[in-house]
Formats: C-alpha cells, sequence, structure tokens
C-alpha cells in the first residue's frame, strides 16, 4: 500500500437520481461517513446526453439542470444529514457529469479513489426494476470498489419467525419426573397446538445458566 493511499480520507461516492431508493442510498452513505473520521463524501449525478427527446430539447434541458442541479443537490444531501452529527463536519463533494449512467458513475469512483459506492435500488422485478435497479446491478458487476446497495426499510405483510418460548414450570417437572419421555404438563398436553415452539423434535438438554436470545434463562432445576 502506497503513502498516498495510507493518508487518503475514506472516500465514498454515492449515486444520485431523486428517486425513491436514492435517499435510503444517502442516508446510509452519509451513516458510514459518519463512521469514519474526516470521511469524504462525493455525490454524483449522471446526465445521459442521449435521453430527453429531440436533440434541441435535450440541449435545453441540459443546460437548465447543469445550472440547477448542485445546489439542488447540495440541499438533497444536507436534508437527508440533518440533525445527525455527520452533518456538522460533513466534507461533501458534488459532482455533475455527461455521459451514460454506469459509466460515469464508475469513472467518478476512479477519479477520487473511493473506499465505498453506494447506489439506490428498489429490489423488484419487471419494468420497475429495469428503470431502477438495471444501473446499480451493472455497477455491482463492474465496480472496483465494494458496492452497498441501499433501499427503503419496509416489512409490511411480512410475519416474524415463531420465538422460542420458555417452557411453564409444570412441562420442566413433567420432563424431569419421565427423564425426558414426556415433553409436556398435562395442561399442555391437552391443547391441540403445544404453546411452545422449540427449533427441533428431539428433546433438548438445556445448559446450566445459559440464556437464549430473547432472555429465557435456565438453572440447574431445568436440566
Amino acid at each position: 500500500m502506497t503513502d498516498a493511499k495510507l493518508n487518503h480520507p475514506y472516500t465514498i461516492v454515492v449515486a444520485i437520481d431523486f428517486f425513491a431508493p436514492c435517499e435510503a442510498a444517502v442516508k446510509q452513505a452519509l451513516r458510514i461517513a459518519g463512521e469514519h473520521s474526516g470521511s469524504e463524501l462525493h455525490a454524483v449525478y449522471v446526465i445521459d446526453p442521449k435521453a430527453g427527446g429531440a436533440r434541441s430539447l435535450r440541449m435545453q434541458t441540459q443546460e437548465v439542470a447543469l445550472g440547477e442541479l448542485p445546489a439542488r443537490m447540495r440541499a438533497y444531501v444536507l436534508s437527508q444529514a440533518e440533525g445527525s452529527a455527520t452533518a456538522r463536519d460533513l466534507r461533501l463533494g458534488i459532482h455533475i457529469r455527461l455521459g451514460q449512467p454506469v459509466a460515469g458513475i464508475l469513472q467518478m469512483t476512479v477519479d477520487v479513489q473511493a473506499d465505498l459506492l453506494v447506489v439506490g435500488t428498489n429490489g423488484h422485478d419487471g419494468v420497475r426494476r429495469v428503470l431502477l435497479g438495471s444501473v446499480a446491478e451493472e455497477l455491482v458487476h463492474t465496480a472496483h470498489c465494494p458496492v452497498l446497495t441501499a433501499r427503503p426499510v419496509g416489512y409490511q405483510g411480512l410475519l416474524e419467525s415463531d420465538r422460542v418460548e420458555p417452557a411453564c414450570p409444570e412441562c420442566i417437572e413433567t420432563r424431569a419426573q419421565t427423564a425426558g419421555t414426556q415433553w409436556w404438563c398435562d395442561q399442555h398436553r391437552s391443547t391441540l397446538r403445544p404453546m411452545h415452539t422449540y427449533s427441533g423434535v428431539a428433546a433438548i438438554r438445556w445448559a446450566v445458566g445459559s440464556v437464549d436470545v430473547h432472555g429465557a434463562g435456565t438453572d440447574a432445576s431445568q436440566l
């Protein structure tokens, strides 16, 4: 490793496109920047000169964009950092490039010798994936630095796994008296669905003083 690289600040590039997944990408980039003292965050927006209809209209649109984008990008990033410690000493670079999005973002990582590239993705299939996810997917395969794909957090409609519940004292006593041949007390053996959920069907020998992830402890009387 060269001396220049040793003295190089931890450098993050985040791709900006103002779509919904971009917000998650900027927040993740800011969070990671805050974990590295003296880090740099470079926000890059790539304008595709071939997109946007007729050539004359494209040129007008690009001229307006080049004039307005720097302030808009800076405000966008700082709005995500508002209220965090990162905002107080954030070293932020704003970059606008013309060209194909993937190539422009990749070149940005090369120019600043990025340690990490953060891009947003919605993770969906179909048309939405083609529009918003294809750039992120290609960057994952072609970037020369680690790539973090970020998406908004959302667990609506998803069920958590059954949690391991501590057995009742009567069940424990039944196991002790039957040497583990019977696991349930009369009350729980008579129910259609056992009230306690375990990770397997075989008898489990609990370790003395163990505590599971949900805080259910055991002692010698439960062996």
